[in-house]
Order: C-alpha cells, then structure tokens, then sequence
C-alpha cells in the first residue's frame, strides 16, 4: 500500500478530490488526484512560458496545475491557473496580466464543469 503524504493540507486536499471524484463521477478529479499523490520529488513544477504556451491553443479554459507554478517566463494573455502551489512571482505575473491565480483547495469546493478544464503538467 502507497503511504501518504506526510503534509497533513496535502492530505486533507487529497481527501477532498476523492470526494469530489465520487460525487461527480468525472475521472478528471481521479487524474489530479494520482498527480498530487506522488512524491514531493516528482511533483509537478510548471513555469509561466508553459502557461503561456497552453494558453494560447485552450482559450477560454482554466488551466489545473496539481503542483507549484513557477516564474521563469512571462505571459501575453489573462489566463486563471488554478495550483496547488504559486511561487511569489508567478502570482503576481498572473494577477498583473489580468488572469486569476486559484489555489486548488478554494476551487475544488467551487461547482465546477469539467469540459471547461485542462490539467498542465
């Protein structure tokens, strides 16, 4: 059996997206969950430029990103990322340009449709 994560708001959280996966019954929340459930070593790091990039083909979705947003980059475009983590700057270059920077553990209590949704890694 796989051993828990150790960050006592990382597994609360984990808990939440089970949840949320059983009472929707949408895989996407399954998906984000076996991402946030690896190791901190493996965990998902994303930069602006990837954000960036993605942004620009997925107009109008809001990208998920199951671990930290990092700054190294910049962005053309208002994009909301919803992370489980934001670096200080990456925060800041996301709000500068107009989009929203979510932490997951607000938007998993959201209602949400997940056709509107891209999960980054």
């Amino acid at each position: 059996m796989k051993k828990r994560p150790k960050r006592l708001g990382l597994r609360f959280l984990l808990d939440e997206i089970r949840k949320k996966e059983k009472e929707t019954g949408k895989k996407f929340w399954g998906r984000v969950w076996e991402i946030l459930n690896k190791p901190r070593r493996s965990r998902v790091k994303v930069n602006i430029f990837k954000i960036n990039k993605f942004s620009k083909k997925n107009k109008g979705k809001t990208l998920v990103v199951p671990g930290k947003v990092l700054s190294y980059g910049s962005l053309d475009n208002k994009v909301d990322v919803v992370a489980f983590e934001f670096s200080n700057k990456a925060r800041e270059e996301i709000n500068r340009k107009g989009g929203r920077a979510i932490m997951l553990r607000e938007f998993i209590k959201k209602k949400t449709d997940e056709k509107s949704l891209f999960i980054l890694t």
